[in-house]
């Protein structure tokens, strides 16, 4: 009992680790200054978005280590700033074009099973 005690122990350090890593890459990358709340709810919507964005950080790591692609984060952030769609109208039809994918974010989007729209396609309509 007290092994598989110590098993959790070492596996609940192993993941604060990672979450310190998470936040000090992500602070890194998306160059965050400190962020001074007025309110307790504010400071709540804060803590909640920022561990829904670890959530979601984790479990694409965890489907990038499935398929295959080790993207760095910072690859990530640019290529994913790249990454753009605009709108054209020309005599009353309208297209919506989008950059095409590049470098690692094919894959990463794969890898999230995430499909992206076509490159030139009209507009859904509402």
């Amino acid at each position: 009992m007290r092994a598989s005690a110590r098993c959790r122990q070492c596996f609940d350090i192993r993941d604060l680790l990672q979450v310190e890593d998470l936040f000090r890459t992500a602070k890194a990358l998306m160059r965050t200054r400190p962020i001074y709340h007025s309110s307790d709810a504010a400071i709540r919507r804060h803590v909640f978005c920022s561990f829904l964005a670890l959530v979601l950080r984790k479990e694409l790591d965890e489907r990038c280590r499935v398929a295959g692609p080790r993207p760095e984060w910072a690859d990530v952030l640019r290529e994913l700033d790249r990454l753009q769609e605009m709108e054209l109208n020309k005599d009353g039809r309208q297209v919506i074009m989008r950059t095409p994918a590049t470098g690692i974010i094919g894959p990463l989007f794969k890898a999230a099973r995430i499909a992206l729209p076509a490159n030139i396609r009209e507009p859904a309509s509402i």
